[in-house]
């Protein structure tokens, strides 16, 4: 399984490539790829678990300035799937934005690292902090 979704993930980041270089468009160079780290909870008492984390991040349809996220943790070595994110990239700020329900996730990029917040819309309460390092590189 872990083969697979390897090699999924390397057609994925392959493709990604390619248009972009076909297109002219690089803006999201330096947000494709795979990215690991922590995502910390922030709220005590709640469901929240900390976690391990692993974000493959890849364009979206063709699109110059979206991007899908599938998010993964690792749970006793195994990557687990969380879910998927759809979001739109800021190049001039290196800032991703994804709105979905329940809760809006911001990412920042500067140097090979990843930052972000989760943030519930009820009361905009902080719910998770993020800090991912990139493992691998579309391209």
């Amino acid at each position: 399984m872990w083969r697979l979704l390897s090699c999924i993930a390397f057609v994925a980041c392959f493709g990604a490539a390619v248009w972009a270089n076909a297109s002219g468009t690089s803006d999201l160079g330096d947000v494709v790829g795979a990215w690991e780290g922590e995502s910390i909870c922030q709220v005590a008492n709640s469901p929240c678990h900390d976690e391990h984390v692993i974000y493959e991040i890849v364009e979206h349809n063709g699109a110059a300035s979206k991007v899908r996220i599938e998010g993964y943790k690792m749970v006793n070595s195994e990557k687990q799937w969380m879910g998927t994110l759809l979001c739109d990239y800021r190049s001039a700020d290196h800032l991703l934005t994804c709105e979905g329900k329940p809760s809006d996730w911001t990412f920042q990029f500067k140097d090979g690292t990843m930052t972000g917040t989760r943030v519930l819309p009820e009361g905009k309460t902080l719910y998770r902090k993020m800090n991912l390092k990139r493992i691998r590189k579309c391209g």
